[in-house]
């Protein structure tokens, strides 16, 4: 995985936003014209979330495994969430508006530990999200719930996914840590990081 700057993910984020912008608004979606300015030739985890800004709701998150170029998973993402909404509501250009784009850039995975008490030894919640995967089962919790303790947290990712709130014990089940930086556009045009 590729080092992103801030710049890379300014370019990130103009990037989603600019994708659904021209594929609302042009009958002829041109990847290329799309990239012209923002491409990132690095790879990189990363989440990107959908919000509708009047009631800070999220529609939509997809996750990025770094496998391409992060441009183009970026473009993909945005494109898959412009088709989920245009599914289920009749898209206006006001959407446009209405929508605040974030984007997590995942650091590296680092195994959590074999066991419950190396878990929860591990966990650092002031600073670590966990990524859980059983089977085909995977989920990110990121580390912005202030509310929970380890405990509670390490639960509420197994619920997410269809588990019982206890198989984070399960040493058959893969868990993992990893530090996460969230990016967004503010009111003014500026990225900021938070």
């Amino acid at each position: 995985m590729d080092e992103l700057e801030d710049r890379d993910v300014a370019n990130l984020l103009e990037l989603a936003k600019n994708t659904i912008e021209l594929k609302v608004k042009a009958p002829a979606f041109n990847k290329e014209i799309v990239l012209e300015n923002n491409k990132v030739n690095k790879r990189a985890k990363a989440l990107i979330q959908f919000f509708y800004k009047p009631t800070n709701v999220l529609i939509d998150e997809i996750y990025i495994k770094g496998e391409n170029i992060i441009s183009d998973e970026i473009m993909g993402a945005a494109l898959s969430f412009l088709k989920k909404i245009n599914e289920n509501i009749f898209i206006k250009e006001d959407l446009l508006n209405d929508l605040d784009i974030q984007i997590h850039i995942i650091s590296k995975l680092e195994p959590l530990g074999k066991n419950s008490i190396e878990r929860l030894k591990n966990l650092d919640l002031s600073k670590h999200g966990v990524f859980i995967k059983y089977g085909m089962k995977e989920v990110f919790l990121f580390p912005y719930y202030k509310n929970l303790d380890k405990t509670k947290f390490l639960e509420e990712a197994c619920t997410r996914i269809g588990l019982p709130p206890y198989y984070w014990k399960q040493t058959k089940v893969n868990i993992y840590r990893f530090e996460a930086r969230r990016y967004k556009k503010n009111e003014s045009g500026k990225i900021t990081s938070f």
